[in-house]
């Protein structure tokens, strides 16, 4: 049997209809007051205890099926002589609010007694605290922020402060990815790039494209434009900016997902014959062997990462310590603990967290932020005796008493440095442990 319709052949074909079927029996139409129909017609769902498939799977159906096509269907013709209106169709325009809301006020009259002053500096503290508490809507407020970080750059400029000048910018940059103008930000960090004078600025140019191609979803393209800045700035000779466009390109490599390709990247990067920029690429390293490890599914793999991790963070702090920067010193003792921890390896955590209490507490008053660092510390020590009774029911060295007495330090300390943020995590720390040893509340 043959059927000829619009240019082509069909013949019979037999297909298996078993999900038709079944959603014809699950939605067939229910008569009124009958069990099961809730008061205003609205029906039950109703859930098969077994696979339901099986009695329908011989339900079969007849159908056409195409075996020779002559020409092409033709085009149904479109009626234009057909009026139903005799009045167009209004443009009709969504209601824009264009009430100010009371931040985008007290910003504009910050900005005006900002450019009274002609302070650079005020003006980009303005344009911050409106940003942080800034909505999406407000569009006028938004493109003022933008403008005003034109003027602070051009203020910047005219001192002499290029560097300066190019963060402002870079808050215009952000500002544009906050509007989901990304043509307009990748234009502007585009041109920063291009007409940077000096390598340091490059570099936060580079960044700031980076981050448009992160936002657009262009990773590739991020590598591409990450590599190619690396290579330029690869001639100037600078040991610091390299390294930091060598952390452009493992960034990129990390959010692609190449953990391979990073750790090589980072690898790269320590062959400066700077210190300071050779103890930062080795915490590159570390960086790039966490995410290797942390997104791996083979135990073996995953062992190998984190010990390199640790590997690096010691390289690094031993870099640090020659050059007497004990701040960045006692970072890279807090990665040895945390690489420990995520390897499972709750005893060298503890001995490296006690480590690193102990050395935070005696520069405490000779570097800033060393008293932030001593309160994460004994945080760390709380969480390695937490990590080790979640394995076999056990505490380290110094037990139950131990762990409650770090826990409650680093709540008090956070509490008094008034790391508001950093308080929370550790009160979360100290509900753990107070649930692990009960015996303390």
């Amino acid at each position: 049997e043959l059927m000829y319709h619009e240019g082509t052949w069909h013949t019979r074909s037999v297909i298996n209809s078993s999900s038709l079927a079944k959603w014809k029996q699950e939605n067939k139409k229910e008569k009124l007051n009958k069990v099961g129909v809730m008061p205003g017609g609205f029906h039950r769902k109703k859930f098969g205890w077994i696979d339901e498939t099986v009695f329908y799977k011989d339900m079969w159906a007849l159908s056409w099926k195409p075996v020779l096509k002559r020409s092409d269907p033709p085009e149904a013709p479109r009626r234009t002589d057909l009026v139903f209106s005799e009045n167009a169709v209004p443009d009709v325009k969504p209601i824009l609010n264009s009430t100010p809301s009371g931040t985008e006020v007290t910003f504009r009259k910050l900005l005006a007694r900002s450019r009274e002053s002609g302070d650079p500096k005020e003006l980009v503290s303005s344009v911050k605290a409106y940003l942080d508490r800034a909505k999406f809507s407000e569009k006028s407020g938004l493109e003022e922020a933008v403008k005003a970080c034109g003027e602070a750059a051009e203020l910047f400029e005219g001192r002499g402060d290029a560097v300066e000048a190019c963060s402002a910018r870079g808050m215009a940059v952000g500002t544009y990815i906050w509007m989901n103008e990304v043509d307009k930000a990748m234009q502007m960090a585009t041109e920063m790039q291009a007409s940077a004078k000096t390598v340091k600025v490059e570099v936060k140019a580079a960044r700031l494209v980076l981050d448009c191609h992160f936002a657009l979803g262009e990773l590739d393209k991020a590598v591409e434009a990450a590599t190619s800045a690396k290579d330029s700035i690869q001639k100037s000779g600078d040991p610091e900016a390299l390294c930091e466009a060598w952390g452009l390109v493992v960034a990129t490599e990390i959010a692609r997902g190449d953990f391979e390709a990073a750790v090589t990247a980072a690898t790269s990067a320590t062959s400066s014959a700077d210190k300071l920029s050779k103890a930062k690429a080795w915490l590159l390293v570390a960086e790039s062997q966490m995410a290797l490890g942390g997104n791996s599914e083979n135990e073996a793999t995953k062992k190998s990462a984190y010990e390199a991790a640790i590997a690096a963070q010691t390289s690094a702090r031993v870099l640090f310590k020659e050059l007497g920067l004990k701040k960045e010193e006692a970072e890279a003792l807090q990665g040895v603990v945390q690489a420990c921890l995520m390897q499972g390896d709750s005893t060298a955590a503890l001995q490296t967290a006690t480590e690193l209490q102990a050395f935070a507490k005696d520069t405490e008053g000779s570097t800033d932020g060393m008293s932030v660092l001593a309160a994460t510390a004994s945080q760390l020590v709380a969480t390695a005796h937490l990590q080790q009774y979640s394995i076999n029911g056990a505490f380290l060295e110094g037990g139950g008493e131990a762990m409650i007495a770090a826990a409650r330090e680093a709540v008090a300390s956070f509490d008094r440095l008034g790391e508001a943020g950093r308080r929370a995590a550790a009160q979360r720390v100290l509900l753990q442990v107070r649930r692990a040893f009960p015996s303390t509340n």
